[in-house]
């Protein structure tokens, strides 16, 4: 897949953000040629080899629609979780993995709502502001929105949800 500048793009690992420019040098042997790609929430940059974005798991952000089943997810019920953490966390781990923002939405919905429940191990924590960092980069870059704010929308529909259960 080709990504051209000015797409929003979501480099797996480290966030949402948009190709900026090309560059050309050997910044890892057998790459010469990287997307630029501009991180606004880590107020970084990364470059990624052209050849390889697509192995390396680079995506196109979501779209507008899938913004709104995201959120649809975050204001639903959440789904109680295994009590064993081992389990637990296995299975919130390789949801992340699937840089799926449906699926990530509802580690986020899920640790909340247990959350609320009561302390969260330290890993669970963990995951949860990993799942609310690529959440809230991914939907602040789609819709042209402050990090802050899209925050706040988060919790508005976490909120939401739980006030359905």
């Amino acid at each position: 897949m080709q990504f051209s500048v000015g797409d929003k793009v979501v480099q797996p690992g480290i966030g949402a953000g948009r190709i900026v420019g090309t560059k050309e040098q050997e910044l890892v042997a057998g790459y010469k040629h990287y997307y630029v790609i501009a991180i606004p929430d880590r107020n970084s940059t990364v470059y990624v080899p052209i050849g390889n974005a697509v192995t390396l798991g680079v995506r196109p952000a979501m779209s507008q629609g899938k913004v709104d089943r995201v959120l649809d997810t975050l204001a639903s019920m959440p789904q109680p979780l295994p009590r064993d953490y081992i389990v637990r966390q296995e299975e919130i781990e390789l949801k992340i993995k699937t840089d799926q923002p449906i699926q990530v939405a509802e580690v986020v919905r899920d640790l909340s709502g247990r959350e609320r429940d009561g302390p969260l191990t330290a890993k669970d924590r963990e995951q949860l502001a990993r799942g609310r960092y690529l959440l809230a980069g991914e939907i602040a870059l789609v819709i042209e929105a402050h990090i802050k704010d899209v925050n706040v929308l988060i919790d508005e529909r976490l909120t939401a949800g739980r006030a359905r259960g």
